[in-house]
């Protein structure tokens, strides 16, 4: 039914990417973790909650997955995994630092900085901004228009960022 009350065949296609993205995620998972073939992807029912966050049906279901998506332009991706989780994406080559004060605190826009100096084509900035979007979907909330209040903390050598939430900040 929600397919059919999309306004036009882009956002169509859109909702079939996302489905397919997160159905094939969950069969994957379905199959190494019960060590079966892979189910139908009708076998999954993908339903959102009040804030838009993607779960499969029925949702207190201990034997399913939970589901996380990412989307950018016509490339959708998802995840599962017995443990809740976020993702994000972002086309290469995005100029993130052009709205790096919307979302980056001062301190890690200096922090940034240094890391590309160091290391310049990992974009940073974008990183930053994937790290954040990743933690949010993570607590199902979103950014909620406040990503400074999620603070990249840590950087391992590696290059993961440990992302902590700080909802006592107003931007």
């Amino acid at each position: 039914p929600e397919y059919f009350e999309k306004p036009d065949l882009k956002s169509k296609r859109e909702l079939l990417r996302h489905r397919c993205a997160i159905k094939e995620a969950a069969r994957c998972w379905w199959g190494r973790r019960y060590q079966t073939g892979y189910p139908h992807p009708s076998e999954f029912l993908v339903s959102h909650d009040s804030a838009g966050a993607p779960h499969l049906e029925p949702a207190d279901d201990a034997h399913l997955p939970h589901v996380t998506l990412t989307h950018s332009g016509d490339v959708a991706m998802a995840l599962a995994s017995a443990s809740p989780m976020g993702i994000d994406m972002e086309p290469e080559g995005r100029d993130t630092w052009s709205i790096a004060d919307q979302f980056m605190t001062e301190g890690e826009q200096t922090q940034a900085r240094s890391l590309e100096e160091s290391m310049p084509d990992e974009a940073w900035a974008t990183r930053y901004w994937c790290a954040k979007e990743a933690v949010g979907k993570l607590l199902r909330v979103g950014l909620q228009g406040r990503p400074k209040q999620y603070e990249v903390v840590e950087i391992q050598p590696d290059g993961t960022l440990t992302v902590e939430h700080r909802a006592d900040q107003s931007r």
